[in-house]
């Protein structure tokens, strides 16, 4: 088959739960772009997808591994566009019909003349994030009503008017500059459920019960043992001389490990929880001479442990969109459960962290107008005082990522050897893994470098919206990943394939 299959999680989320309540983001298998109705090898070797009046764009998803007949929520087709010279009316996506080649010369596929959705001229931009909802075409792909062909984007004409057609770039996968190649982001149905049972069978006769047979003679007791070598005394504080024997300290040591064992995976097995959060408390310092920060101080907070969850965030979005925050519908994205989420703007993270403050009874963090902030794009204010879950600052980010004051200086997060510590694009080539399946670092945080990159409050100036983020993700190399390197920064309205958080809080007893 012309075209790679990519593992998608979906046995693995499968596998955890036994259930699959899982976002996919599937970036494009093949993409290209046609001049005048043409394709040639050149059009797939660029960073960049024209979109214009003599320029079509396509793109293609490989669906094969989501299992056929499977029930798709939600699917929708999201694209980069670095730079754009006209809006026009806008772009239109069509169904092709037409098998194609990103690597073969030849004429255009064909394509439906009638749009599936339309990307508006008043969404377009540079530097912006379009997403159209494209859930039908998808789910008669998965099943076989249609044949996956992939998508046609195109100028929408303008007709007999003086105004320019759209005229935009988009980002293609062979872009190293931008990472950010076509996406579907697909939710699958909360369940893949065996059939009904069928109804119990009429209960059989019971047998009659037979005669006991006779007890047998008790033998004769066997010699005693000789005794063992006393073993090392036992910590006094876990257990009072002379309370417990050998025999039920072995039983009471054991039944302690299993019942430990339970709590701990509880969260796994259940599928709901997605994976158990936990919060590790950072000592406060002073930033090294080698940082941006050097000299400042941070006082005693407190950071998560893993990255916030696709599981988690859904668990909390779906609380939020019941008590006020409609802003949260719908939004983000992730392989499954226990990976990290992404596709998450700034501003949807600070208004989820205070929909997860009020969910566990803390008060929350950010406001906006004199009261919490639920909804919109209010640069919030924050109540230093408040309980609450908010995003670390960068200087509070570092730190923990450096091991606070039990740091070892390393260049990665937890070692001078990024491939113990980090997903980076030489170990993780097809995105996003399974949180916390690298060694922590010095304080017991888990992939503060690499996995995704995570929001910080920060802006770039006073005057600026723009936000930082930390951490570098599986989109990038080692040599641009240290811990010590602050280069990117994002428009706070728009979500990124690699972009996720993880939260903060004050450092209460």
């Amino acid at each position: 088959m012309k075209r790679l299959s990519r593992f998608l999680g979906f046995l693995g989320a499968l596998f955890v739960s036994g259930s699959v309540s899982s976002g996919l983001t599937i970036p494009a298998s093949e993409d290209t772009t046609s001049f005048q109705k043409q394709i040639t090898t050149a059009a797939n070797t660029g960073s960049l997808l024209t979109v214009d009046a003599t320029h079509t764009g396509f793109v293609y998803f490989n669906l094969d591994d989501i299992p056929k007949g499977t029930t798709i929520r939600l699917a929708r087709l999201r694209v980069y566009l670095p730079s754009m010279t006209a809006k026009g009316k806008g772009l239109s996506v069509h169904l092709v019909t037409g098998p194609w080649n990103e690597v073969a010369d030849g004429a255009e596929p064909k394509y439906d003349a009638t749009p599936i959705v339309k990307m508006d001229a008043d969404k377009l931009g540079s530097r912006r994030f379009v997403t159209v909802n494209v859930t039908g075409a998808v789910q008669n792909w998965i099943n076989l009503k249609a044949v996956n062909e992939g998508f046609a984007l195109v100028s929408i004409p303008m007709g007999v008017t003086s105004q320019a057609p759209a005229n935009v770039a988009i980002a293609a996968k062979e872009g190293i500059n931008f990472g950010l190649p076509a996406q579907l982001e697909i939710e699958l149905a909360d369940e893949i459920k065996v059939g009904p049972e069928g109804p119990a069978g009429v209960q059989g006769p019971r047998g009659l019960q037979g005669v006991a047979g006779p007890q047998g003679p008790q033998g004769p007791q066997g010699p005693r043992g000789l005794q063992g070598i006393q073993g090392p005394k036992g910590d006094s504080a876990a257990l009072s001389k002379g309370s417990i024997s050998s025999e039920q300290l072995s039983a009471a040591a054991i039944q302690s490990i299993v019942e430990a064992a339970l709590k701990a995976v509880k969260p796994l097995i259940s599928g709901t929880a997605g994976f158990a959060p936990g919060m590790v408390r950072v000592l406060g310092g002073t930033l090294p001479s080698t940082s941006d920060f050097a000299g400042v101080t941070v006082a005693d907070f407190k950071i998560g442990k893993y990255e916030v969850t696709w599981g988690e965030w859904k668990a909390v979005r779906e609380w939020a969109v019941l008590n006020g925050y409609g802003d949260l519908a719908g939004v983000g994205g992730g392989k499954g459960d226990f990976y990290p989420v992404a596709y998450v703007s700034w501003y949807e993270v600070v208004k989820w962290c205070n929909a997860k403050s009020e969910k566990e009874g803390k008060t929350p963090v950010y406001q906006g107008n004199g009261a919490t902030l639920k909804t919109g794009v209010a640069w919030p204010t924050v109540n230093p005082s408040a309980t609450g879950y908010r995003l670390p600052t960068e200087a509070e980010w570092e730190w923990a990522a450096l091991g606070g004051r039990q740091t070892h200086g390393y260049k990665y997060s937890g070692s001078h050897d990024w491939d113990s510590v980090a997903w980076l694009a030489m170990n993780s080539p097809d995105g996003t893994k399974v949180v916390g399946t690298k060694t922590a670092n010095e304080l017991g945080i888990h992939d503060m470098t690499g996995n995704v990159r995570e929001w910080c409050w920060d802006p770039v100036s006073f005057q600026s919206p723009y936000r930082f983020s930390r951490g570098y993700s599986f989109g990038h190399n080692p040599e641009t990943a240290s811990v010590l390197l602050r280069l990117d920064y994002h428009d706070p309205i728009y979500g990124v394939n690699d972009l996720g958080f993880r939260v903060a809080c004050i450092s209460t007893p």
